[in-house]
Parts: C-alpha cells; sequence; structure tokens
C-alpha cells in the first residue's frame, strides 16, 4: 500500500504554525507515519524567515542606506551651481 504526501504548501502551513484543530490532528498522524514528510516539515520549520514589513527595506537595511545622502548631497550640489551657471547659459543664447 502506498501513502500519498500532504501538499507543500500543506506542509509550510504547518511548519509555520497556520494549521489548527482537526486539520492540524490529520497533519501530525501523517507525519507519525511518513519519513519524507516529516523531513520537509523539519526542513522547512528550520527555514522559516518573518516576513518582511510593508514599507521597510528588505534584507538587512544596509543595501542602499548610503544612496539617500549621496542624492541630498547631488541635489544641495547643484543647486548652489545654478546661480553661476544660468547666467553663462543665458548670455551663450543671445
Amino acid at each position: 500500500m502506498t501513502m500519498e504526501h500532504l501538499s507543500r504548501t500543506l506542509l509550510e502551513r504547518y511548519a509555520h504554525g497556520h494549521v489548527l484543530g482537526a486539520e492540524a490532528h490529520a497533519v501530525e498522524l501523517h507525519l507519525e507515519r511518513c519519513e519524507l514528510c516529516r523531513e520537509a516539515v523539519e526542513g522547512l520549520a528550520a527555514t522559516k524567515a518573518p516576513l518582511p514589513e510593508l514599507g521597510r527595506p528588505m534584507g538587512n537595511g544596509r543595501g542602499a542606506s548610503w544612496l539617500r545622502p549621496v542624492l541630498v548631497v547631488g541635489v544641495v550640489g547643484l543647486i548652489s551651481v545654478l546661480p553661476w551657471l544660468l547666467p553663462a547659459m543665458m548670455m551663450k543664447r543671445c
């Protein structure tokens, strides 16, 4: 008699604690008999990572932390140079 394995989605939900009640009991009964599904749940539970919050950078937050200060310095630099560039540009048009 061959045993049918549980779906990956169900195993992931169980490993992350999103299966409750009778459904959780049925999964636990299956895991007692099925070594492959049991190992899959152990692996999925070990790699469980919290989902990133919306509006927050993914990863460790250091990825592009240098970008904002560089952009601010660039814009401020451009604004400070414009008074000297504009008269020169206007004279070339005439």
